[in-house]
């Protein structure tokens, strides 16, 4: 029985790591359409990229604390400050 805990546990773990990654690439992607955007004068569509991208680094900010590895914790916070940087130059 513990052994199926730690299992499950483990995999919940790994499928947190992964959504967390997805979620910077994720934001990401939404600056790179920001640029586009704006170089393109499409306003609009800028803020919108430019807001989804401020989200998705929320959600990170939000949910990174529920990973137990500290090693991980912190690339993800560093890969997070990079996307942060990104968003704050936008």
């Amino acid at each position: 029985m513990l052994f199926e805990y730690d299992a499950i546990r483990a995999q919940a773990q790994q499928t947190l790591i992964d959504y967390l990654d997805n979620e910077i690439a994720l934001g990401i992607t939404f600056t790179r359409c920001a640029v586009n955007s704006s170089d393109a004068g499409h306003k609009e569509h800028f803020s919108e990229a430019k807001d989804n991208a401020t989200k998705a680094a929320q959600t990170v900010r939000r949910f990174m604390v529920l990973v137990e590895d500290g090693k991980i914790r912190e690339e993800i916070d560093r890969r997070l400050a990079e996307l942060e940087w990104i968003i704050a130059a936008l």
